[in-house]
């Protein structure tokens, strides 16, 4: 007898068949779908239903692994059933191309002698558990593990230099310097007071001798003020404080001067946002010319989004309205992996990841004015001035993913106004992609994600299975970590660099203009222009 039509999806199910006398017979279902030929008995003279019921249960004896997505498994399209643990992988072999991920789920099933399948999407199977890496809610009924928070993340190599003259105190500390400030006066009274009341000698200037000091200049002091021990040992206490002061000093300042400028980093993504855009989109709503500025950004988007879908899809645009509103080289362009002919019809279509994110969000936001800083963010970034591919890209050519990464890289090393922005994992093998190949450029990552979800090993209908707590031991000793890294390893293995430093190239250390050092051409020159006007 079947009766796995009726509870197809049923985790607890169990019959009690009742006797004459105070016992009777329970039978929980042993596997997914129910059948009676596959539950397990017993008869017994328990009102205790619920432990009874615990102690039947069976977990399942496979598990269908739900979606490749999210996973370094590549398998083809087929209908079939695939068996996941009859292949041996070793995952540290960077140049196989079998899958790190079924590994590390063959060392949890093969521990528990449980079977793992992958069925596909056309594929019916009604078996026992499943098991997907994805992200999801904390509120989940589900049981899930935790491994990352998966967010969109930016980097990028541009920064804003600029001229100041902070270097020249940064060597001490302010307290530092309030010490000297304090031991400057302090010695200047004790001399003063002792060369006028005590010896009474008005030829001897204290404050010029204290301060000559300082800066390394030698003052003439007197005969019969030599004579005197309390200003033999004042000053040569002062002289050998202001040594060691002086060359300390002196060395961390000279670094500072060899070294760049300042410079201005992005750390936020509010840092990329139009400086016009700063000012009216964040500001208070219920200002009128504010909501005015917003609808128009509405419309501006509403139009953007939907040419920009129409143009990826090779679909007629004559309809929409035209607006001359074009990527500005002062805002940043925010460029992200392409997603290839998975959105639209188009096989060939093109649309960038973070711009598809962001148009969805604004579908559901359309119109809409009470709105939390994050939602004003989204609206913001997701304007046409910023641009949200690379320059040369062409709607009308067809390019395959390396060359739109290609064109990706060579913006990025530039160390323009753009950014590369992906989720988390992807900007880290980015990350360090580009740190090893453009050793002399310094990349630096947001210290941000927005969009951010938990991302894990999501488990149902497990029953009283042990995976949860397998998957959970391996991913705390940092096991799911070491192996995450050789996926990411393995993602770039075969990458080259888009611009390929020569062999014979140095890196030039020598001091130039465009550091600090003009700094100190600056003070010289404005003092020769205060010497030529008192002259």
């Amino acid at each position: 007898m079947r009766i796995g039509g009726y509870f197809r999806f049923t985790e607890n199910f169990g019959i009690a068949f009742i006797k004459e006398d105070t016992a009777f017979e329970l039978c929980v279902q042993g596997g997914n779908p129910p059948e009676i030929s596959d539950m397990n008995c017993d008869l017994k003279d328990s009102k205790d239903i619920l432990a009874r019921f615990v102690s039947l249960k069976k977990p399942p004896i496979e598990f269908e692994l739900l979606s490749i997505d999210n996973t370094d498994v590549l398998l083809e399209k087929s209908d079939k059933i695939r068996d996941l643990m009859s292949e041996t992988i070793n995952p540290f072999v960077r140049t196989s191309r079998s899958s790190i991920h079924q590994h590390f789920l063959q060392a949890i099933f093969q521990r528990i002698n449980t079977s793992l399948i992958y069925c596909g999407k056309k594929c019916k199977y009604n078996g026992g558990g499943f098991i997907q890496l994805n992200k999801f809610s904390l509120d989940s009924t589900c049981c899930s593990v935790l491994t990352e928070f998966s967010g969109y993340q930016f980097l990028t190599c541009y920064s804003e230099t600029r001229i100041n003259f902070k270097f020249y105190i940064t060597p001490f500390e302010p307290s530092v310097w309030l010490c000297l400030a304090f031991s400057v006066c302090v010695v200047i009274t004790f001399l003063f007071s002792y060369v006028k009341f005590i010896t009474r000698n008005t030829f001897f200037s204290s404050w010029l001798s204290v301060v000559g000091t300082m800066f390394e200049e030698s003052s003439q002091i007197l005969r019969q003020l030599i004579r005197h021990d309390f200003i033999r040992w004042m000053l040569t206490g002062w002289t050998l404080g202001c040594l060691i002061l002086i060359n300390s000093y002196t060395g961390l300042m000279i670094s500072e001067l060899n070294s760049p400028f300042s410079q201005s980093k992005v750390e936020k993504f509010q840092d990329l946002v139009c400086e016009n855009d700063k000012i009216h989109l964040f500001g208070d709503l219920s200002d009128a010319t504010v909501r005015a500025r917003l609808q128009d950004h509405y419309k501006i988007i509403r139009w953007y989004v939907e040419k920009t879908i129409l143009e990826a899809s090779e679909s007629n645009t004559s309809h929409l309205p035209n607006y001359s509103v074009t990527s500005s080289d002062e805002c940043f362009r925010l460029l992200s992996p392409p997603e290839m002919g998975s959105i639209t019809r188009n096989p060939k279509a093109i649309l960038f990841k973070f711009f598809y994110f962001l148009a969805k969000w604004s579908t559901r936001k359309e119109e809409q004015f009470k709105l939390n800083l994050y939602e004003k963010l989204y609206l913001t970034l997701l304007h046409p001035k910023h641009g949200h591919g690379p320059k040369n890209f062409d709607k009308r050519t067809n390019y395959s993913a390396q060359d739109i990464q290609k064109m990706t890289e060579e913006e990025i090393v530039q160390c323009g106004k753009s950014v590369f922005v992906a989720e988390s994992n992807a900007l880290k093998a980015e990350e360090d992609f580009l740190n090893k190949h453009y050793f002399w450029i310094k990349f630096q990552k947001g210290k941000e994600q927005i969009n951010s979800f938990p991302t894990g090993w999501i488990t149902s209908r497990e029953g009283i299975s042990k995976v949860p707590n397998k998957l959970e031991s391996l991913i705390e000793t940092g096991v799911h970590e070491r192996l995450q890294r050789e996926v990411m390893s393995r993602k770039y293995l075969y990458r080259t660099p888009a611009i390929l430093k020569l062999k014979g190239d140095v890196i030039d250390n020598a001091v130039g203009m465009t550091g600090a050092i003009v700094t100190l051409f600056i003070l010289c020159a404005t003092k020769l222009i205060d010497t030529g006007k008192i002259n």
